[in-house]
């Protein structure tokens, strides 16, 4: 009887073992690359950093200096849930590398795309010595250390005043941060990203557009100058024509 049982105990972890070993393996989850890229023209031309460009108002401007961070990067499906791309990246026109970051993604049907402009309140208020050189909240330059917050917006440059004979006559910058800039878009984009494959998701933007809004120029003879709280006019003149820009 002992000996029975034994062998019925050695059958049943056999067919244990046996059935296990007969499952199929899991799929491995099928992903595929998303570049999220940022494009930007002026006045519909294609646009060249610190070189002069003809602008919608007849003037010839340079932008010598343009950096600004898009944060809380997301594609979007049809159920509303995400794929999250990037935290914060932060475009410097003096690398377009910086234009662009890519993620893996699980291959699908995407319907859009969610990013902001500037940073959210929590990672406003982080210190900027706290990150790496390399990171995109680590550039001191955007940072501001008597109101411990970041800048969003560094936009400088010169222009012809007379029109476009080429003398750049009028200098500008706008600094523009608070917690009151931060803007999020909302962009219905089909995307399908495919397994093993990179697909590109381009984001326009006119520059142009931040000085020659479409229904608030600003005239850089006058409006030239703001650290965004010693001229906070011109700071939501020059951010509302900034996310104009992108809707261009």
């Amino acid at each position: 009887m002992k000996k029975t049982l034994n062998i019925l105990v050695i059958l049943a972890l056999f067919g244990t073992v046996l059935l296990s070993s007969c499952k199929p393996e899991p799929e491995p989850d099928l992903k595929g690359t998303v570049e999220f890229r940022v494009v930007p023209t002026f006045n519909g031309n294609s646009f060249v950093f610190n070189q002069g460009a003809v602008g919608r108002d007849g003037r010839n401007y340079r932008i010598s200096h343009l950096r600004y961070f898009l944060s809380n990067i997301y594609l979007k499906k049809a159920d509303n849930t995400t794929e999250k791309i990037s935290d914060v990246i932060l475009v410097n026109e003096e690398n377009v590398a910086t234009r662009s970051v890519s993620v893996e993604v699980p291959a699908g049907d995407y319907t859009g795309v969610s990013f902001a402009l500037g940073l959210d309140a929590a990672r406003n208020a982080m210190d900027a010595a706290t990150f790496n050189a390399d990171e995109p909240q680590g550039d001191l330059s955007m940072y501001w250390t008597w109101a411990t917050k970041f800048i969003f917006l560094k936009y400088e440059g010169f222009a012809d005043t007379t029109g476009t004979s080429g003398t750049m006559d009028q200098s500008y910058f706008f600094h523009i941060g608070g917690d009151n800039y931060y803007n999020i878009f909302q962009k219905n984009q089909a995307v399908k990203v495919t397994a093993n494959q990179t697909v590109v998701v381009e984001i326009p933007i006119d520059y142009d557009r931040m000085v020659n809004g479409a229904s608030d120029p600003i005239d850089v003879r006058i409006d030239n100058a703001t650290h965004t709280m010693d001229n906070v006019p011109l700071a939501n003149r020059v951010m509302s024509n900034f996310v104009d820009a992108f809707n261009e």
